[in-house]
């Protein structure tokens, strides 16, 4: 995917230097012609880079479903991860509220936190998606609770987007579905893995009254 990207940026770069000379010495059908040309010549470029960044992207996440690395797990505190990742998006989600509420008495989870960190990419890009085409206020709202009798943490991942219908919700975890134009479907089949490594489990529902909610349980003491 890369050289064919490279070649065709390639192709325009070298088509913009001839241009600056070339046009200005052609009489004018010819110079109309040779800028349609270069506009044609550009928009087909765009396209060749977008569909081979597509092609990448999805060979990239089918690697990914197939050999994900072993979990390493170790003792961290789980908000540090939620609040590492939510510092990849500073100054990209400056329209949506965040809401962080985390229990205080939360200890430390046995966590491969690269893994960790890759599901909530995976659950904000997806809620952020949901939620752009919402014409009021976007909010992103996370929580953690500690159930001690349960003997496990809760995470919960909230927005108020588009939502899924009820009959979708039990398909969102599975390889290959997707609802998201362009999407590969591997996205929370990925992230249900990393959870089911970690000994946990995951599932979604509907945030009333708009949204979706997804709900991770970690055991306190995996076996």
């Amino acid at each position: 995917m890369t050289p064919i990207r490279l070649s065709a940026e390639r192709v325009l770069n070298r088509y913009k230097k001839i241009d600056q000379t070339a046009s200005a010495n052609l009489p004018a059908p010819r110079s109309d012609e040779f800028a349609r040309f270069g506009h044609l010549l550009a928009d087909c470029v765009q396209a060749i880079i977008q569909e081979t960044d597509s092609l990448k992207n999805l060979v990239n996440e089918f690697s990914r479903f197939a050999r994900l690395p072993e979990a390493r797990p170790k003792n961290i505190d789980i908000r540090v991860i939620i609040e590492n990742t939510l510092q990849l998006y500073d100054g990209r989600i400056s329209d949506i509220r965040i809401l962080k509420e985390f229990d205080a008495d939360m200890p430390r989870l046995r966590l491969d936190p690269e893994q960790m960190k890759r599901v909530f990419i995976n659950l904000f890009d997806n809620a952020i998606e949901a939620m752009s085409q919402n014409t009021g206020r976007r909010t992103l709202e996370i929580r953690t609770f500690l159930d001690r009798i349960q003997e496990r943490a809760r995470v919960e991942v909230s927005d108020n987007g588009q939502g899924f219908y009820e009959e979708d919700m039990g398909n969102l975890f599975l390889p290959h579905f997707s609802k998201r134009k362009g999407g590969t479907g591997l996205g929370l089949a990925i992230v249900r893995q990393i959870i089911t490594d970690h000994h946990g489990s995951i599932r979604a529902e509907a945030n009333i009254p708009a949204g979706t909610r997804i709900v991770i349980d970690m055991p306190l003491y995996p076996d």
